[in-house]
C-alpha cells in the first residue's frame, strides 16, 4: 500500500523538464527529484527539494512508531529509486492503452500494448496526467520523444530514438 501512495506522490510532484548537462531533458531518476527545489504548498509547507516533499507527504497517510522514522524514511527513499524508473516505463505503456481506449474505443491490456507503436501525433493526443504540463515542450518539439526516451532511461537505454512512424529502441525493445 505504501508503494502505491509513494508512486502517486512521485507522479504528483514530478519535476518535469530540467537542464541536465546543459540540455533540456525530462527528469528521469530519483536523483532529479533530489536536485529539484520545492515550492510552498497551499498549507505553506515547503521542503528542501521534491524528494523531501514526496517522502514527507507519505506521512500524511501513515504513522510510524517512535524511533522508527529515520529507518522508514531510508526505506521509502530507496523504494522511490525503483518507483520513478517504473513510473517512466509504465507511462509509455499507459499512453498506448489510453490512446486505444479514448481515441479508437478499443480496450487493450499491458501485454499487447507493449508491442504497439504509435506515431508522434497519436502520442500527443493522450499525455499522461502527471507530465501533461511539460509534454509538448520537452524533447524539442514533442512530448512523445520525451516519453519514449524516459522509458528508455528508465530501462537503462538512454539512446532511445523516435521515428515519425514508430518508436525504436536498441535491439527493437521498448
Amino acid at each position: 500500500m505504501a508503494n502505491g501512495i509513494l508512486g502517486l506522490l512521485c507522479k504528483r510532484h514530478y519535476p518535469g523538464a530540467m537542464d541536465i548537462a546543459g540540455v533540456r531533458q525530462p527528469a528521469s531518476s530519483w536523483e532529479h527529484y533530489i536536485a529539484t527545489p520545492d515550492a510552498p504548498d497551499m498549507e505553506g509547507r515547503a521542503f528542501d527539494n521534491k524528494a523531501h516533499r514526496v517522502l514527507n507527504e507519505l506521512w500524511d497517510f501513515y504513522r510510524c512508531e517512535e524511533g522508527i522514522m529515520p529507518r522508514a524514511m531510508q526505506v521509502a527513499s530507496k523504494a522511490c529509486y525503483k518507483l520513478v524508473a517504473d513510473m517512466l516505463y509504465e507511462a509509455h505503456i499507459q499512453v498506448i492503452i489510453d490512446y486505444k481506449a479514448k481515441i479508437e474505443k478499443v480496450r487493450i491490456y499491458k501485454g499487447p500494448a507493449r508491442d504497439i507503436r504509435l506515431t508522434r501525433e497519436q502520442y500527443l493526443r493522450v499525455p499522461p496526467w502527471w507530465i501533461a504540463n511539460d509534454y509538448p515542450v520537452l524533447g524539442n518539439d514533442s512530448g512523445p520523444v520525451v516519453l519514449v526516451r524516459m522509458a528508455g532511461y528508465a530501462r537503462g537505454c538512454p539512446a532511445v530514438a523516435f521515428d515519425d512512424a514508430r518508436c525504436i529502441a536498441p535491439s527493437g525493445q521498448l
